[in-house]
């Protein structure tokens, strides 16, 4: 209800927002910003009851060619590790970083589109996720998401992202998490 929530105002913000005419004449330049979002889970596609990771991200470009980006996000997760198969489950905090690649698909305003692809690595602490995993855990993620100058140096940006966790193999049980989630965030300029 939450998620569904935040996705219908931002949609409404989004397509409604103010006149920003010194904004958009600016190109979606990514050069120099920076973004802080959170990472809403949305719908399990996992054998179901395993929790749900919820994450907050702060990133900013590490290269920038025309339209293709390479972005890391520093992350910061909350976990909700569910009993499952004998595993206590439990709630714990999760600390990591992301790697994506960002392809610019339009850069008209007032919207610009963009796919992303990304992997990163995750540690646990104080329960493993989902609870018959590890704590250790590589993060892939790939979405679409757009930008929403609102003024000069800011934009609002939203995305929808299917996002994997699992151990990679690192332990002998390979538990996985699949979910769609929403990614609300504001990126903001230097």
């Amino acid at each position: 209800m939450i998620a569904r929530t935040l996705a219908a105002a931002s949609l409404v913000v989004l397509l409604t927002g103010s006149d920003i005419s010194s904004a958009s004449d600016e190109k979606a330049d990514d050069r120099g910003y920076r973004q802080a979002a959170v990472s809403v889970p949305l719908k399990s596609t996992s054998d179901g009851g395993e929790g749900h990771p919820w994450r907050l991200l702060y990133g900013y470009p590490l290269l920038q060619r025309g339209r293709f980006s390479v972005q890391q996000d520093w992350v910061i997760s909350y976990l909700d590790a569910k009993p499952i198969r004998g595993a206590e489950g439990g709630t714990g905090i999760g600390v990591g970083t992301d790697f994506a690649i960002r392809w610019q698909l339009t850069r008209r305003t007032p919207f610009s589109t963009y796919l992303e692809l990304g992997n990163g690595v995750q540690y646990a602490a104080r329960t493993a996720f989902p609870a018959h995993g590890s704590r250790w855990q590589i993060t892939t993620n790939v979405g679409i998401g757009v930008l929403r100058p609102i003024r000069e140096k800011r934009q609002l940006s939203a995305a929808i992202r299917y996002l994997h966790m699992s151990n990679g193999g690192l332990s002998d049980d390979n538990a996985g998490y699949d979910a769609m989630h929403l990614v609300i965030g504001m990126k903001f300029g230097r």
